[in-house]
Formats: C-alpha cells, sequence, structure tokens
C-alpha cells in the first residue's frame, strides 16, 4: 500500500499514463517506442527527420488516437503519402492565454516597450578576415531583410526597446529553464510589439494577443509553411524574392485572426482528451 495506494482500491499497478504529444520529433525506431499503457494523444507534431522508418515510428505512436494534429503543413504532408490519416492542428502554444500567464500579477499591466526577441543584426567583426568577408556577403545577401527591419521600427522611435533571447546554457536545470520561459511569456504578454525570428516566440505571442512580427532571412519552409499564414512576417525566400505582410488598424500593428478557429479546435480535442482521464 505504501509502493502503490492505488492498488489498496483494487487498481492495476500498471496505471496507464495519458501524454498530450505535442511537439519536435526526431525520431528513431530504437528509442521511440510507447507501450499499450500509455494513452497518446497526437497533436502539434513536427518531424524532423521525414523517411519511411520515421512515419512507421509515428503511425505506432498515434494509432490510438488518430488522426495525427500536425504542427505544420510539411509533416501533415508527409505522414498523409505514407498512408497515415493527418491534419493540420497547428501550435499548441497558440492557446496560451495573457490572463493564465499574468494571473500572478497583482494588476494587469498596460502593454509597454517592444521587445527584439533573436532578431538583432550583430555588428561586423573585424578578425578575422574570412569572418570579415562571410558576414559582409551575408549582409549584402540579406540587405531587403535588413532595410525592412529599419523600416519598421521607425514606428517605435519614441518606444524603449529590450533584447531578449531564447538560447540558454546547458548547466541549467529543467527547473530553471521553465522559470526562464515563464519569465520570457511575462515580457512577451506585458509588450506592445514583439520582433522575432524565433517560431516559438512568435505562436505563443498570438495566443497572448501580442502584436508580433516574423522576421527571417531564410524561410524554414518545413517549419513555418501554414502557421506563416497566421503572422506577421518578413522573410526572404531561396530565390531571393522577399515576402512581407504587415496588418496594421490606425497606424499599429495588429495580429490576425485567422489563428483562432485552429487553436480553438486544439483546446476542444485536449479538453475532450483530459476529461477522459477523470470518467
Amino acid at each position: 500500500k505504501k509502493i502503490c495506494p492505488f492498488l489498496a482500491r483494487g487498481q492495476s499497478l500498471w496505471m496507464k499514463v495519458w501524454v498530450i504529444g505535442n511537439g519536435w520529433y526526431l525520431l528513431d525506431e530504437k528509442r521511440h517506442s510507447i507501450s499499450e499503457s500509455v494513452n497518446f494523444l497526437p497533436v502539434s507534431i513536427h518531424i524532423a527527420n521525414q523517411n519511411d522508418k520515421s512515419a512507421k515510428i509515428i503511425a505506432n505512436l498515434a494509432h490510438r488516437n488518430m488522426p495525427v494534429g500536425c504542427r505544420d503543413l510539411s509533416t501533415m504532408e508527409f505522414l498523409q503519402s505514407h498512408g497515415i490519416e493527418a491534419y493540420f492542428s497547428s501550435c499548441l502554444t497558440t492557446t496560451l492565454s495573457r490572463d493564465f500567464i499574468l494571473k500572478d500579477c497583482k494588476e494587469k499591466q498596460e502593454r509597454k516597450g517592444i521587445i527584439f526577441a533573436d532578431a538583432r543584426i550583430d555588428k561586423l567583426k573585424i578578425f578575422p578576415v574570412t569572418r570579415l568577408l562571410d558576414q559582409w556577403k551575408k549582409k549584402n545577401k540579406f540587405a531587403p531583410v535588413h532595410q525592412e527591419l529599419y523600416n519598421l521600427m521607425e514606428r517605435f522611435e519614441s518606444d524603449q526597446i529590450e533584447i531578449t533571447s531564447h538560447n540558454c546554457s546547458f548547466s541549467k536545470t529543467h527547473a530553471q529553464r521553465f522559470e526562464l520561459a515563464m519569465e520570457l511569456l511575462k515580457k512577451y504578454a506585458s509588450a506592445k510589439c514583439v520582433i522575432t525570428s524565433r517560431i516559438h516566440c512568435a505562436l505563443p505571442c498570438l495566443g497572448l494577443g501580442t502584436p508580433v512580427v516574423l522576421i527571417t532571412n531564410t524561410f524554414d519552409q518545413g517549419r513555418f509553411r501554414g502557421l506563416d499564414n497566421f503572422l506577421n512576417h518578413i522573410y526572404m525566400h531561396k530565390d531571393g524574392s522577399l515576402s512581407k505582410i504587415i496588418e496594421t488598424q490606425n497606424g499599429e500593428i495588429i495580429n490576425s485572426t485567422a489563428f483562432y478557429e485552429k487553436a480553438n479546435e486544439l483546446r476542444n480535442r485536449c479538453s475532450s482528451f483530459t476529461k477522459r482521464i477523470l470518467k
């Protein structure tokens, strides 16, 4: 009874574990195997190594709760090409709410300041010469993106700017990383606008209701396709062409509401899944 109090009520020692399986998957058939004791809900899944083996693995992981919700169109199309029932679910982070993130704050904070999240343009370094040449080429190649960024910043001449980063030391514990993540979310929830190169910053900002612009020198079709339709963005394609969508209202940057439908579907599916635990 001390080891497993459930046994006192006649329950089996091998209780089912319920897992919402959203996340980035680098699938390995030697590591990814979920037993029948795990009830796995496949939503907001991105598969980084798309091959025949990884398709078989995800089919095994998800066969009890099909269809598979995919974070991006690339993953959806990959699974469908292998006969796996899949749909575009978008990302679970879009279901975050500002009230939840700021629930411990005494007063609901007024939005203020602009945040640059890993969107800095580093200065050229003189030494060594090869680095100078490489950065010179890069700067000139992405000059159109940088110019659009400068144009965007003209809107915020009088606003305070804060720079944040999602980079984290490997020496940090899991608990410390969760604390840092919550600190960032609180900053984003309180900002007037966020400009970022990180999709994992841009998507939560949608849920938080914070105006956000995704800016990237290289558009990653495998990760962004589908999600980019929800976001203000400035990015360059492989052919050098530039895409720019910035929605505004009364001169202020606003987010598209296109993500709401997918976010609500995710809330409903996850809620239905977790309610079954209590039955």
